[in-house]
């Protein structure tokens, strides 16, 4: 990304200038990847995305978009009411202050270029957002990628992360009922509905819990 700007719609349009990154297709992730996505992740979250926060306060963000997902989801899998979840969550969040580390919240092997065997650069910025990294290492869990490989190079150890494990699950659930709805409604695809779903249900029990 070589420059961005974000308006108001009464502002005109935001925009984004990228540039091309040349890389080779398909790669396959193995751990000296999987350890470079880390130590990268662990430097976007090190950047202060300010300019990326919300008018809300974190909590009231994440328990308004999570009771959101899950209320979407509720008819696809079977989860406890959406309130429950909420209250459980809101909490763990207080607990966590209003955290402003820019996220890129989609890092998945579609979306970083890999050139020579390296890490070239990571592309699709629209869900970028300022808050807790922790959402972002529980959308890295949901896309399997929060290896041990992951966490040397990020910093950190599961024991670490085991701290945080009840709002991992909720920050987790609000990718997994997000990607079960659009499993049905966008992509056709069964097996993601499947594996989304186990997963929604799994992490809503333990949230609750």
């Amino acid at each position: 990304m070589l420059a961005w700007e974000r308006r108001h719609a009464r502002e005109g349009r935001s925009w984004i200038l990228l540039e091309h990154i040349a890389h080779d297709m398909a790669p396959r992730f193995d751990d000296a990847l999987q350890r470079e996505l880390g130590r990268i992740t662990g430097v976007i979250h090190a950047i202060d995305g300010g300019a990326l926060l919300q008018q809300r306060s974190w909590g009231t963000y994440v328990t308004e978009r999570l009771r959101v997902r899950v209320d979407a989801a509720a008819g696809l899998c079977d989860l406890p009411p959406a309130d429950e979840v909420s209250a459980a969550v809101q909490p763990l969040l207080a607990a966590r202050g209003e955290p402003r580390a820019l996220l890129h919240m989609d890092l998945r092997e579609a979306n970083v270029c890999v050139r020579n065997g390296r890490i070239a650069g990571v592309i699709d910025l629209a869900n970028a957002l300022a808050g807790d990294p922790l959402i972002e290492l529980g959308r890295i869990r949901s896309y399997g990628l929060l290896t041990p490989a992951f966490l040397g190079g990020y910093g950190t150890t599961e024991a670490e992360l085991s701290e945080h494990a009840q709002l991992l699950d909720a920050y987790e659930l609000d990718t997994a009922a997000l990607l079960a709805v659009v499993a049905v409604t966008e992509a056709d695809d069964p097996h993601l509905f499947a594996r989304m779903k186990a997963a929604a249900e799994r992490l809503a029990r333990r949230v609750v819990a």
